[in-house]
């Protein structure tokens, strides 16, 4: 009924009634030495030291030896929300399903767009959760299915974009490159830039050569990088 810290706070139990006020640079700790959260001037709120369990009072990690562990039986999420009306509302969520993969949800359109399963498998599409392959892009259309696109903005007629395959030797374990696919951006004339496509394959001594050219008229050339009619 007075002043006393013992009549304002609750030591076993009990409800604590109003605010707690913290000044400027102060901090909650288990004790002086070991602040576990801590306020600044700016009115900033830092966490230190410790890791925070949310629907879990036992936050642990298998990489990382501090950090926010998010537990629960159903799916635990972060959710990102824009307070524009009509702006970004995401999820990422871990599935509560026997196969439980990593998804992110889109809110407006209630989708998820892109899901990672247990085996480390990508999947990109609308609500498609079960990849097959280590990217896989999933549609269902009459026209586009789902497709990669590559890009270069420069306009220089050297520039390109490439896929590369890689594999060992049996000697190490260093990823080399055996072979790619090469587009080769030619002509950059008003809104109709075009371009060559070019097959590459390395022989034995080490070597990278191209082995089949199809330029933009379509004319193909196989052993040399001039491409000459079908």
């Amino acid at each position: 009924s007075g002043n006393s810290p013992v009549d304002s706070l609750p030591l076993a139990g009990g409800t604590m009634t109003g605010n707690i006020v913290m000044a400027d640079d102060t901090s909650i700790g288990i004790s002086d030495s070991d602040e576990r959260i801590e306020f600044d001037g700016a009115g900033d709120i830092s966490l230190l030291g410790c890791n925070v369990g949310i629907g879990t009072s036992s936050p642990s990690f298998d990489i990382g030896n501090v950090g926010i562990h998010i537990g629960g039986n159903t799916s635990p999420a972060i959710r990102l929300k824009s307070s524009t009306t009509g702006s970004a509302d995401w999820e990422i969520y871990a599935s509560s399903a026997s196969t439980g993969g990593l998804g992110f949800y889109e809110h407006q359109n209630n989708q998820t767009h892109m899901y990672i399963n247990e085996a480390g498998y990508l999947g990109i599409g609308v609500n498609f959760i079960t990849p097959a392959t280590f990217l896989h892009l999933a549609g269902d259309s009459t026209g586009d299915g789902g497709s990669i696109t590559l890009s270069n903005s420069n306009a220089g007629t050297s520039g390109y974009n490439e896929i590369n395959f890689k594999t060992v030797g049996d000697v190490d374990s260093v990823l080399r490159e055996a072979a790619s696919i090469k587009c080769i951006y030619v002509n950059h004339v008003g809104t109709n830039p075009s371009g060559e496509l070019a097959l590459s394959t390395k022989n034995d001594a080490g070597t990278l050569y191209e082995r089949m050219r199809i330029d933009s008229d379509g004319n193909v050339g196989i052993g040399n990088t001039v491409a000459g009619t079908i």
